[in-house]
Order: structure tokens, then C-alpha cells, then sequence
């Protein structure tokens, strides 16, 4: 069988491992997928039940980007609800957006948190060039068949200065189509001229995917109370101390210059 082009550094160089189907780069050391599906619908119901983890989330960004920035446009890309971006919004003074390719969600996520969110894929934003100080794209890059083309949407609407913060997930399963290794991040990153200011190993799920109709009314039943914050921090410290040893996932945050 001839080599197969890797849709991470472009080389001819990759080959079928364990069957035709999955591929492996000798060059960047990514392992990728073709017949797996180029998108997955958003698990509604999942999101939901993760909405004050999400919200969290976005509620730590906010001392993290106020030691940066004190304000700034954030764009979340792949959002689900926009609950990541609801929770920066709520402690910090950044203006928020969202981008969800599923305009089900995107729907749901506007009535529910009030975030100005983009039904369209990053392909179609409808956003012009520099749009933002910080882009995040969180478990994403993995589940798109053209890396290249969302890594360049994303560093196209980054302002001078800006900044990248890309989450992939590495874990077996959910329709991940690519396997990054470290070599094939930071040669993707090179090539978009981004430049790298932190990437560690990180044990980051995949981002759930199951079709499915959902009203806001289902949606809300299942929003649990509130936790305590001072558990969430502490329990993200010690994902992170076990993620820096034991993940298979990374984080990697670089700027533009």
C-alpha cells in the first residue's frame, strides 16, 4: 500500500498500522485515523450534567488570564453550551464568545447562559481577522480531519500578541481521529509561526459525543447544585499532579507574535 499524507505535517511518509486504517508518521509522530467520522455530535445530556465543572473551569481562566490581561476578547471554539465561557465572563472582566459547530447546541447554550454563541464551525466563523487576545480550543483539534485548516482559522483571528491554548486528548475512543505526540504539536505550531509558552502532559478526556434531542426544560433538570469551589481547585491541583506524570493528553499554550 502506498504511504498516506499525514494531515498534521503533510508528509507522504505514513503507513498503516495494526490495519488500513490507522496510519502512523514517521516524521511528526502522529497517529491518525481516516474512516472514523469527521464530526460528532454534541452529548447534550452529558453537558448538562457537567455544567458546573464546565462552569468552573471558566471561573479558574479568570485569575489565570487577569494575571495576563485584565481584559480581552475570548472566544471559545467547540463550546458545547457556552458554559466555560459563562464562567470567565462572570468573574473577570473579558467579553465572551462561543463557537459551537452544533447549532442545537449553540441554541440551547444561548438561552441557557446568555453567551453570544456562533452556530457555524471555525471554518465559517463569522468573525474577522484579529478578532481576540485568547483562543481556546479544548479536546477539538483531535476530532478534525484537517488540523491544519482550524489551526490556521484560529491564528488568523488571534491579535498580535494574542494567545492559543489547545487541549487534546490522547484517550482511545469517542471519535478521535488523530493521535498528537509532542513532536507533531509543536511542529504544527512552528509552522503557523505560534510560539510556545507552556506544554505539559495533561490526562484530559475526550470530549463525549451521542446524537440526540434536548429541550432546555431537560436540560436544566439535570444542573445539579452548585459544589464547593475551594474542592474544585483543589481537585484540579491534584488532576493536574497526577496528569503531569500519568496523561496521555497535553496542554500547550502559545502566542502569536
Amino acid at each position: 500500500m502506498p504511504p498516506q499524507a499525514c494531515p498534521v505535517c503533510l508528509h507522504g511518509a505514513a503507513r498503516p498500522v495494526r490495519s488500513a486504517e490507522a496510519y502512523e508518521c514517521p516524521d511528526c509522530g502522529a497517529t491518525f485515523c481516516l474512516s472514523a467520522p469527521s464530526a460528532a455530535p454534541v452529548d447534550l445530556a452529558a453537558a448538562f450534567r457537567g455544567y458546573w465543572d464546565d462552569y468552573h473551569k471558566g471561573r479558574a481562566l479568570a485569575p489565570r488570564l487577569g494575571g495576563w490581561r485584565t481584559s480581552g476578547d475570548f472566544l471559545d471554539v467547540g463550546c458545547a453550551l457556552g458554559t466555560v465561557p459563562a464562567g470567565l465572563r462572570d468573574h473577570s472582566g473579558w467579553r465572551v464568545r462561543g463557537l459551537e459547530a452544533s447549532a442545537q447546541a449553540a441554541e440551547l447554550g444561548r438561552a441557557l447562559n446568555g453567551v453570544d454563541i456562533a452556530g457555524a464551525p471555525l471554518s465559517q466563523a463569522p468573525y474577522p481577522p484579529e478578532s481576540f487576545d485568547y483562543i481556546l480550543l479544548d479536546r477539538v483539534l483531535e476530532r478534525e480531519p484537517a488540523p491544519r485548516a482550524v489551526l490556521a482559522g484560529a491564528a488568523d483571528r488571534l491579535r498580535p500578541g494574542g494567545r492559543l491554548e489547545i487541549v487534546v486528548s490522547n484517550a482511545p475512543g469517542a471519535g478521535g481521529l488523530i493521535v498528537f505526540s509532542r513532536r507533531s504539536l509543536l511542529g504544527l505550531l512552528a509552522d503557523f509561526k505560534l510560539r510556545v509558552l507552556a506544554l505539559r502532559r495533561c490526562s484530559a478526556r475526550p470530549a463525549a459525543s451521542r446524537p440526540g434531542e434536548f429541550t432546555l426544560e431537560q436540560g436544566r433538570a439535570l444542573i445539579g447544585p452548585e459544589p464547593s469551589w475551594p474542592l474544585y481547585v483543589w481537585g484540579e491541583r491534584l488532576k493536574r499532579l497526577a496528569g503531569g506524570w500519568l496523561g496521555r493528553g497535553f496542554e500547550v499554550l502559545a502566542e502569536k507574535p
